[in-house]
């Protein structure tokens, strides 16, 4: 009907660039035609919206040809940018959300498209779409019973056509949500719905039939394959339900306006059932463990879903049908491990039962139950080993996950993709946990090359595995590299902020944790400040409580000590809020805020926290655990600090050859033990060859290290002078006290003043002797 072109349009002093529209060709000289043209000016006259182009100006040019000058916009096809840009499946429904709001007002304002297509839905550099061409929109009657016509013209382009269009009945809004729906099956599925048929002639048949095939079936057919499409990945069945319903054949059997289909779709990406499905009996089944997720155990129901969003972005996509046997499989696994801890379903069931009870339970039937089935029991090893994880349960975590990377990695079963997710998540847990370093490492690096090998340059698995290498790092003592590390991965997770599976806030918490280790404070203040504002505005209340108490012990390393216990009070009675009392994270904040009272010399006030927390380490994993094991060398290292010497001598000699068994003898935990009993000692009248064993061995250690300046190694330095003063060697003492005290030392406020002390003594000790 017309002809548009680039122009540009000059009013006074303004210039702007527009789409000039020119009514050319065979039919200008047409009543008809030119009704159309002047119908099109005055609907686009009518509408007023940020996402539909709109007109600029009418009239006649000087040959008398009727224009139309519109907004210009320099953009992109919606499907060529989804593509040119690999946007995720969530990420393009949240850009079509926007398309729908546009044709969500003209339909307000009785104007129905007719021609929705990507080509005529442009998008910006800035991801803003716009609506284009109202060359064939008609108004309907305010009661929307079709336009006003009695029949709608053959004027649209068949793949988006309606079979109303088709067959030529009465339109009404329902023609632009098929339109809708087959725009969103394309940039879902990268095809559309009749793309496999080789005539018009069969699209026309197929369209009218209403014989549609759904998006998980279309990817498979020979003409999807072909084209290699990018976003090729399982289509979750609620999306696919959602297209489907917007492509019914009847009209009245679609969704009933715009704003439905919208909150389907927002149901959708908030994980809520969606109209689409009701009164599937499987669909009930599974959203049943959605709206019981808090009943009884928390953690496995918030794994349980990762694990769903996990399977959608790494299936391939010949075992699409496989794997959704597996997704239901293990939906109606949780369903029953959930029913068997419900007294009214199970009459065995004499008490309320915890999360953890819930949780054991479901472990145990894992290997009994699903022997014979692999990859359902590897994809419940991780669902559950991630929620032990989540309970700071590590040791049971790390071997469910561990099980479930080594069947992934099984040639039998080759799912290396999911087994780098687990090792991901078990050197998260063994880099948090109580674990050798080392096979934190390991198993970080073991995820980090799965990634790189698997996946493209820059994804979120890439991000992921670097973010647990900097935490196995840290853990290790090398800090230089964890802070390499973690750098890396807050670069990456900047740029994938729209990935669902983002970690940016964690990649700001790791910074904050690994400059206080370096004892960079004014560089780890940004970061943990940051963290925690993040954290209270997103509503998790469990990793708030986490950068609190890390806020709290860097407040307390730069010698703001009221602000530093009001931030581990809240912490830790958040909590005991979220995951009871006792527990093992309230045990682990429980001993930073009685090391928070040490350093503000307030020992007494951390006699009760210490006991508690060492009474509750035991209760919940045993004399025998790395927990308690920290927890004691935490307790022993506050009775040296109180002067209760022998005491904490008495367990520094059981502690330190146990770390030593259990991590080596180069472990920061092993190096650090070793330091407070000679300090122990030292403090306590003895400077002997054991104690400049003890920190001669610890020096050597920090020296494997790649940041011996750190705030650890400084302490072992501060034993090493107060051991050499007071072995009269005041030369060496002076030096490194020098060292420690110097402006460029990242020495932390407790060795200063520990320094500061014994420089007070070399008033009276002035040797320089060097032996």
């Amino acid at each position: 009907m017309g002809q548009v072109w680039l122009a540009e349009r000059e009013q006074g002093t303004v210039r702007q660039r527009v789409a000039l529209k020119l009514l050319h060709g065979a039919g200008i000289g047409t009543e008809r035609a030119l009704a159309h043209f002047l119908e099109e000016g005055r609907i686009l006259g009518s509408l007023n919206h940020p996402r539909i182009a709109h007109l600029i100006e009418a009239g006649h040019g000087t040959d008398g040809v009727p224009f139309l000058a519109l907004e210009f916009v320099d953009g992109e096809p919606i499907d060529r940018w989804c593509e040119s840009r690999a946007l995720s499946l969530r990420a393009r429904i949240a850009l079509f959300i926007k398309v729908c709001a546009a044709v969500e007002y003209a339909h307000a304002n009785l104007v129905i498209h007719r021609d929705l297509k990507p080509v005529n839905i442009l998008v910006d550099d800035a991801g803003e779409p716009k609506l284009l061409d109202f060359g064939i929109a008609r108004l309907i009657d305010a009661e929307g019973r079709g336009t006003r016509a009695v029949t709608a013209t053959r004027a649209m382009t068949l793949a988006y056509a309606s079979p109303e269009q088709v067959e030529g009945t009465r339109l009404g809004t329902a023609t632009d949500i098929y339109s809708l729906g087959v725009i969103l099956y394309e940039l879902l599925a990268g095809v559309r719905p009749f793309d496999h048929l080789m005539t018009d002639q069969a699209r026309l048949n197929a369209i009218i039939s209403g014989d549609v095939p759904p998006m998980h079936k279309a990817r498979n057919l020979p003409h999807a394959q072909a084209r290699g499409h990018a976003n090729a990945r399982r289509i979750p069945l609620d999306v696919d339900a959602i297209v489907m319903k917007a492509l019914r054949r009847e009209p009245g059997q679609r969704y009933a306006s715009v704003a439905d289909l919208v909150e389907d779709l927002r149901a959708f990406l908030a994980s809520r059932p969606v109209l689409a499905r009701r009164g599937q009996a499987g669909y009930r089944v599974r959203r049943f463990v959605w709206r019981n997720r808090w009943l009884l155990a928390v953690s496995i129901f918030v794994l349980a879903l990762a694990v769903t969003f996990t399977w959608r972005t790494v299936l391939a996509e010949r075992e699409a049908k496989a794997q959704v046997e597996i997704s239901d499989r293990v939906a109606e696994f949780l369903v029953s491990v959930f029913a068997a801890s419900d007294s009214n379903v199970n009459g065995n069931v004499t008490h309320e039962l915890s999360a953890r009870e819930v949780l054991d339970a479901g472990a145990a039937r894992i290997d009994s139950e699903l022997a014979g089935q692999p990859r359902i029991r590897a994809r419940l090893l991780e669902a559950v080993g991630n929620a032990y994880r989540h309970m700071n349960n590590n040791v049971k975590g790390v071997a469910m996950l561990r099980e479930a990377a080594d069947i992934h990695l099984d040639p039998a079963i080759n799912q290396p993709l999911d087994a780098a997710r687990c090792l991901e998540a078990m050197a998260n847990a063994m880099a948090n946990g109580q674990f050798a370093a080392s096979d934190a490492e390991a198993a970080a690096r073991e995820s980090l090359a799965l990634a790189e090998r698997l996946t493209p340059a820059g994804s979120q698995e890439i991000a992921n595995a670097w973010m647990v290498l900097s935490l196995a790092l840290n853990r290790s003592g090398n800090l230089v590299a964890a802070e390499q590390a973690a750098r890396t991965t807050y670069a990456m997770n900047e740029q994938l902020l729209a990935s669902p599976d983002n970690r940016h806030e964690a990649a700001v918490g790791n910074l904050c944790i690994i400059l206080s280790n370096r004892g960079m404070l004014a560089s780890a203040a940004e970061f943990c400040d940051r963290s925690v504002a993040q954290r209270r505005n997103s509503g998790n209340q469990t990793v708030l409580a986490m950068s609190l108490s890390r806020l709290a012990q860097l407040r307390a390393a730069q010698g703001q000590y009221s602000e530093a216990l009001a931030l581990a009070t809240e912490g830790l009675a958040l909590t005991r809020e979220l995951k009871g009392d006792p527990s093992r994270f309230g045990t682990v904040f429980m001993l930073r805020k009685g090391v928070i009272l040490d350093d503000a010399g307030q020992s007494d006030q951390a006699d009760a926290l210490f006991e508690r927390a060492l009474s509750d380490a035991q209760t919940l994993d045993g004399r025998e655990s790395g927990e308690y094991l920290y927890a004691r060398m935490q307790w022993a290292r506050h009775q040296a600090r109180a002067s209760r010497f022998a005491e904490a001598i008495a367990a520094f000699r059981e502690i330190v050859p146990e770390l030593t068994r259990r991590y080596g003898t180069d472990d920061p935990r092993t190096l650090t033990a070793s330091t407070w009993l000679a300090q122990a000692l030292l403090d306590s009248g003895v400077a002997d060859a054991e104690v400049r064993g003890l920190l001669d061995g610890a020096i050597d250690g920090w020296n494997t290290k790649d940041d011996p300046d750190a705030v650890e190694p400084a302490f072992t330095r501060l034993a090493l002078a107060h051991w050499l003063l007071m072995n009269g060697n005041a030369g060496r003492a002076r030096d490194l006290l020098d060292d420690l005290q110097a402006t460029a030392s990242r020495a932390d406020l407790q060795t200063r003043a520990g320094a500061e002390k014994l420089r007070a003594r070399l008033v009276d000790q002035p040797g320089t002797s060097n032996s």
